[in-house]
């Protein structure tokens, strides 16, 4: 079985049809305005789509620059750490014993220059208690004892006068300066900030 296929007959004369002008004139507006609006359109869909590409990218650059601050941070505060615990480790201890005589000290020479009479003792640390001893002059024309008590920690001391008793005590100011040298928690970015 065999269909026949019959195709257009594109050598027949074609009569063209008379028209207006006007209706003419008028279709070919009508075209030039239905192309400027779909170029127009295009035009903006484009434009619309390169915007959202590009606020796209900067957010995604955003995000990435957001967590290489955190990642640098937290990076350099944990190369910190060990730097700042052996300065609190070795620093601090060393100075005080120091601070303790330094203020046993100005507590002694304020009360003297108020007129200090009676005996005194000075209680600290067996440690501290020679270097104490020989900071005290010896002719103070008062009568000044030191004396060693174990159960004191470093930073801490007593000075008993007569009628009063003044304890010293650094160990708080100490650990308050070792908290404050102490790196914070390392924190990522939270989720708000990605």
């Amino acid at each position: 079985m065999t269909t026949a296929i019959t195709l257009e007959d594109f050598g027949a004369a074609r009569t063209p049809q008379a028209s207006d002008p006007a209706e003419e004139d008028a279709a070919m507006k009508a075209a030039y305005e239905r192309g400027y609006r779909s170029g127009w359109d295009d035009a903006t869909a484009a434009n619309a789509a390169e915007r959202a590409a590009i606020s796209a990218e900067l957010a995604r650059n955003l995000r990435d620059l957001g967590f290489t601050y955190f990642e640098a941070r937290d990076a350099l505060l944990q190369s910190l750490s060990g730097f700042l615990a052996r300065i609190t480790e070795t620093l601090f201890p060393a100075i005080l014993p120091a601070a303790t005589r330094a203020t046993l000290m100005a507590e002694l020479e304020q009360r003297a220059a108020a007129g200090l009479t009676g005996a005194v003792e000075i209680i600290v640390t067996p440690e501290e208690e020679t270097a104490v001893a020989a900071l005290l002059p010896a002719d103070a024309g008062l009568q000044i004892t030191v004396r060693a008590e174990p159960d004191l920690s470093a930073g801490q001391a007593y000075i008993v006068f007569a009628d009063e008793e003044i304890e010293v005590d650094l160990t708080p100011i100490i650990r308050r300066l070792i908290d404050i040298a102490a790196p914070p928690p390392a924190e990522g970015p939270r989720a708000d900030e990605r």
